[in-house]
Formats: structure tokens, sequence, C-alpha cells
């Protein structure tokens, strides 16, 4: 959308001959004497720009009205009015501007010049700013403080329309002496619209909130620090009723001495365990040994039973007087004949005898086994005693012992890390009463926004060397080098600051730096106004050393802004041209003032308030 240039300014009023001016793009040139309404025109550009100077005064003038058209090529624009009005003869700028438009995106209506990031719909400034492709509010760097404030079309305007009385400053253009002498926003209105820089990219906060904030902090840190006095005094104090003074050297003395009653417990306890195991076994051995008793005494009642039994037969049969018996007594067999009745006789007698010893044999091992009991319970009471002796060992020696050294490691322990709060807590008052004092004696450390230092150095460089082959190729007289100074952000030309040089020269130097400015950000920029409007920028006035602006500097100026115009515009209003200057290849618009025929003035009526 960028490719609008100026087509016509039409200043209106009641009762009035229009007066127009009709402008193309590249090379214009608005020439007359002075007091012909040159830099009318040029006041009322910069007023449709949204600038808050009325161009003239409606009732010295009778004109009330200022009219520009904007369009390119395939004929798309906007008609753009804005009133001039007057209280009490005194001019006064409108608030509002009315567009017509035929772009796509940009409606027809009545919009307010004011500019502001939280203004409800679309503003001018917005509009203006569509044209070259921005379409958000951006809110740039504002000063070193970092504040941010709107860009609009004023925050730059003043580099591509350098007025009358602009043109030969001293400053850089960047600057607007008009507005402020503060450089910072105009450098970030230029860096946004080469790379989109220069933005605000945190809010900057209030000087009363943050003076607010540094109260509450040093508040803060002046409770903190006096309940850590309080506690560093409780430590202290019990600190002080310890006797100890060796205490990491005792707790490690408790550690080591708990460690080796430990391994006696543990000692003590495996030989319990051992103890216990011999216990199981001999009781199983005892209980063996009453098992096997018991069966021997059985066996011994039965043995008993059987001689009872077998001495009966005997003592019965030597006293029986009667015939045999047909069984026997002790295993029931039939007894058929004499010879067999006295064979069992016999017979019982040997069993008897054997019985006999079979019961003494069994005494002897009952009286073995009666031995080996009394053993087995003699070696069962030995361990019992010997447990009870490690368990109470454990008990009464070992875990007291333990528990006592617990106790005092514990109250070591406390001791210590006492010792390590009451550093820390010492550290700590240090680090806040420090930190006390910093805060109080603090001042404002916002970071300072250089917007100098910020601008990209590639993107300067290259403007840089631009505007040093645009001086060299203007006949800059004795040209030896030129660039701009990094700290000025101005011309230097031969070492030697623009501002030393007459007005003349700045004159010439401001423009050549103006032209290529506009050129760089058609080139390398993202958003570029492609018009440059000049009053009056080859002054004929006699410089302080009596060396005017050559013909040949005057030339040079006006052939090198025609040869790389391109398709950008530029607007110079000036008293006279070059000599030799092919005026076919430039818009030539001429006031006369009535001394050769043709357009007397801007003003189609003669009444006129300004040169």
């Amino acid at each position: 959308m960028n490719d609008l240039t100026i087509r016509q300014i039409v200043v209106r009023g009641h009762g009035k001959t229009d007066s127009i001016i009709d402008l193309e793009p590249g090379v214009n040139v608005i020439l007359g004497p002075s007091n012909t309404g040159k830099s009318m025109v040029v006041d009322c550009i910069d007023y449709l720009f949204g600038g808050s100077t009325p161009p003239f005064n409606p009732d010295e003038t009778g004109y009330n009205s200022v009219k520009m058209t904007l369009a390119n090529a395939r004929g798309e624009g906007l008609h753009v009015a804005r009133d001039i009005e007057c209280n009490e003869g005194e001019e006064r700028a409108a608030g509002i501007v009315t567009v017509v438009s035929s772009i796509p995106g940009i409606d027809s209506g009545t919009y307010s010049t004011k500019n502001s990031m939280q203004a409800k719909g679309v503003t001018y400034g917005d509009i203006l700013l569509k044209l070259i492709d921005i379409d958000d509010r951006i809110e740039i760097i504002k000063n070193q403080s970092g504040k941010g404030v709107l860009l609009t079309p004023r925050t730059f305007f003043h580099q591509l329309c350098l007025k009358e009385g602009d043109i030969f400053k001293e400053e850089t253009i960047l600057v607007d002496s008009n507005r402020s002498n503060n450089i910072t926003p105009s450098i970030n209105a230029l860096a946004y619209l080469l790379y989109e820089g220069g933005t605000c990219v945190e809010k900057v906060e209030d000087p009363k909130i943050k003076e607010a904030k540094k109260n509450a902090v040093i508040t803060y840190i002046g409770v903190k620090a006096s309940s850590y006095d309080e506690r560093r005094a409780l430590l202290k104090s019990e600190l002080e009723e310890s006797e100890e003074s060796d205490i990491e050297g005792m707790t490690t003395a408790i550690v080591e001495e708990s460690a080796s009653i430990e391994k006696k417990i543990i000692e003590a306890r495996r030989e319990s365990q051992s103890v216990l195991s011999e216990i199981y076994a001999v009781t199983q051995q005892l209980e063996e040994t009453r098992f096997l008793q018991e069966r021997y005494r059985k066996l011994h009642s039965q043995y008993d039973s059987d001689i009872q039994r077998l001495r009966f037969i005997v003592e019965g049969e030597q006293n029986s007087d009667s015939g045999s018996a047909e069984h026997c007594p002790f295993c029931d067999g039939l007894i058929t004949n004499a010879v067999d009745k006295e064979s069992y006789t016999l017979a019982s007698e040997a069993e008897m005898t054997k019985v006999q010893k079979q019961i003494a044999d069994l005494g002897e091992l009952e009286q073995e086994l009666v031995l080996k009991m009394a053993e087995h319970e003699a070696r069962l009471a030995t361990l019992d005693q010997k447990k009870s002796s490690i368990q109470d060992l454990i008990s009464s020696s070992f875990r007291p012992k333990m528990d006592e050294l617990h106790d005092e490691l514990g109250r070591f322990r406390s001791l210590v890390e006492m010792r390590q709060e009451l550093t820390i807590l010492n550290s700590l008052h240090e680090d806040l009463q420090s930190d006390l004092y910093g805060k109080i004696m603090e001042e404002d450390d916002s970071p300072k926004f250089d917007a100098k230092k910020m601008f990209k150095p590639d993107y300067f460089a290259n403007l840089s060397r631009e505007v040093g082959i645009a001086i060299k190729q203007c006949k800059y007289p004795g040209y030896e080098s030129a660039a701009l100074s990094s700290k000025l952000f101005d011309v230097v030309v031969n070492n030697k600051d623009k501002k030393y040089e007459g007005k003349g020269y700045r004159a010439f130097l401001n423009s050549i730096f103006a032209f290529t400015l506009m050129k760089f950000i058609e080139s390398d920029g993202r958003h570029a106004p492609r018009t440059l409007i000049l009053d009056s920028p080859i002054l004929p006035l006699k410089e302080g050393d009596g060396v005017r602006l050559t013909d040949n500097m005057k030339a040079s100026l006006f052939s090198f802004m025609i040869d790389n115009c391109g398709d950008c515009q530029v607007i110079i209003a000036e008293n006279e041209l070059p000599d030799g200057l092919d005026r076919s290849s430039i818009n030539l618009i001429e006031f006369t003032k009535g001394l050769n025929g043709g357009r007397y003035g801007f003003l189609r009526d003669p009444q006129q308030a300004k040169s």
C-alpha cells in the first residue's frame, strides 16, 4: 500500500477561488521569490499529515480548509480534508479530518487527529500508518527510562519534512526541535520503519509504585532482621550455659563408643543364639533319654510280671497233689503226657532264670539313663544360667549405656545444630543488614535505554556509508570522507561535525541526509514513507567565512535527487534553481509574484499570510 504519493493540494474558502497545485511522483519544485506562498504549501502538507499548527489564518486569508489527494498509479487513493478553525481572530487546528477512500481496508469517514494507545476506534494517525503497512498500534521507547509512547506519523514526519526553520538546524534532522529535543523516540521510530525495532518490550514501573515497593522491602527486611536477632540471642544464651567446648570432638568419641558397645551387643546376641541352639540340642537329648527311660520302665514292669507268673507256675506245680494240668499255664499249650509236664516245669524255671537276667541287664541300662539324665539336666541348668547372664549383660549393662550415650549424643547434636543455626543466622543477619543499607541507599537502577546503542549496528553502518557516498556525489568541496557520527547520529564531513558548518552548508548536508534516509528506508526498511519535503535546501545565504554554496554544489544536489528519486517523491520549495539544470526532468510549479506574468502565488486571491 505504500506506493501512494501526494497528487494535489487544494486550499478552499467561502467565496474564494480554490488554490490548487498538482504534484507528481519524482522531483517537484515549487519555485518563486519570497512571500509567494511556497512555505505555505509545505505547511499545508505538514498540517494534512497531522500537524497541530494551521498553515494560515482564516480571518486574514479568507481560506479555511485544506485538502490533499494521495494516489497511486492504479488510481487508488485518499482525499483528505481538514478545516482551520478561528477563535477571536486566532487560528486553531481542527481536531477531525474527513477522508474519502478508494483503498480496500480504509473506510471513508471522519477521523480524530488525537492519537492514543487507548483511543476507541480508528484515528487519523492509524489511517496514515496503514498507508505504510503499519496496521497495529505500536508503542516505541520514549526516553532512557524506558517509558513508551505511541508511534504516530508525527513521531517521524519531521525527518521527512524539513521546513524552512529546520533545513539549516545544527542538530541532527532526527530531532524534532518543535516538539522536544529528545532524540530517543525519533531514533526508535526510524528503527521501527527499518526493521520494526525500538519497541517497548516491557512496561516501565511508575516511580511512586517503585518507591512504595522499595519502602515495603525495607520494612520487610527490618522485620526479618528483628526476628533473626531474637533467635540469635536465645541461641547464644543456651550455648553459653553449656560447659562443653569441644562438642564436635566429644560427639565423635560418643559415636565411636556407641559403635563399640553396639558391637558387643551383637557379639552377646550371637553368643546367646549359640547357647539357645545348644539348649535346644540338650533338651532334645534329655527328652530322648526320658522317652527311653519310660520304655525301660514299662519293659521292667513286664519282666516283673513274667517273673511273677513263672514263679507262680513253678510253685503251683511243686505244691500240686493231683493230676497234671491239661494246658500249660504259661504258654497255654496242651500237656499230653507226664513227660511234657516235667519239661514244662523245667522250661518255666529256665525261662524265669532268663527273665531275671534280662531284668538285671535292664537295671544297669536304667542306671545309665539316670546318670545321663542328670548330666543333661546339669548341662541345661548351666546353659540357662549362661543365657540369663548374657541377657542380663545386654539389658542391665549394654542397653542402659547405649541409651545414656544416645541421650548424650542427642544433646551434643542439638548443641552442634544450634551452633550451625547461629552461624547461619549471623550470616543472614549480615546479609540483611547489607541489603537493608543497600536498599536505603539505592538509587534508581532502571535500565537506561540508549536509542543510539540499541539501533542495529549493521543498519547504522549501511546508512552511514550511503550518506558518505551521497555527499561525495553532491560535490562537497574538498571532500575526503563523510559519515554519520554514532554519538550525534548526524553528518560528519572530513572529521568535522555538521554543526560547525555555516547555514548554507548545514542546509545542504541536512538535505542530503534526509534524501538518503528516505531512499535507505525504501530499499532496506519495512515501512517506507516515500515522500520528502524540503523547504529551501540551497539557501543563497552568505556563509560566515565569506563562502557561498557553489553553483556546482547546488546543481549536483538537485541532479543527485533527480537521478536517484526513482518511485519516491520529493517536493522542494526554493527561491531559484541552479543554472544548467534540466527543467524537463522535474515537475516545476512556479510562482512569479507578478514579475513575469504567470501565477502570482499559491493563493489564487492576492491576499496572503505567509511566504
